[in-house]
């Protein structure tokens, strides 16, 4: 059995383009994607301590490259402290590039807001980290980007 509950087909695209961002460049998962390799790819799973099951190879393996799939994700170990989370946020969004140019306490603001969940409905995976969808119409790659981010205590 999936250590994961997937609950929805939703959540189930989601999941499954978290780990294609993160197997992208494996070999041996491009081989079982191009070769409907559902034993393979349980294998490649297992080694990189992911669900592992049947169901979740023929999952990984249907429901590749599907429109759902997340084009960005933000890699938590770049996250070090609110301001960088905040501006990694906002960069997400079509209207900001990369450059952007808003104050330390501005950027504050936009993280304590993003945990008090007033961008969207934001996640607890119980383990200190978060996520929150951008829609696909407000993010700056025009596919939906589920934005992890670790949650930062007082200290920072």
């Amino acid at each position: 059995m999936s250590k994961y509950n997937l609950c929805d087909t939703r959540h189930l695209k989601l999941l499954v383009g978290n780990i294609q961002h993160k197997l992208e460049n494996d070999l041996a998962y491009q081989y079982s994607i191009e070769n409907n390799d559902a034993k393979n790819m349980a294998l490649v799973l297992r080694e990189w301590d992911l669900p592992c099951s049947m169901a979740d190879a023929m999952n990984q393996i249907k429901h590749h490259n599907n429109d759902m799939y997340l084009d960005y994700v933000v890699n938590l170990s770049s996250l070090k402290s609110k301001v960088d989370t905040a501006r990694e946020f906002v960069a997400s969004h079509k209207e900001f590039g990369l450059g952007l140019d808003i104050d330390r306490d501005a950027l504050l603001s936009i993280y304590h807001n993003l945990i008090g969940g007033l961008y969207g409905e934001t996640r607890s995976n119980g383990m200190g980290e978060f996520e929150i969808e951008i829609p696909a119409f407000e993010s700056r790659t025009g596919r939906p980007i589920l934005f992890n981010f670790e949650y930062i205590g007082d200290k920072s």
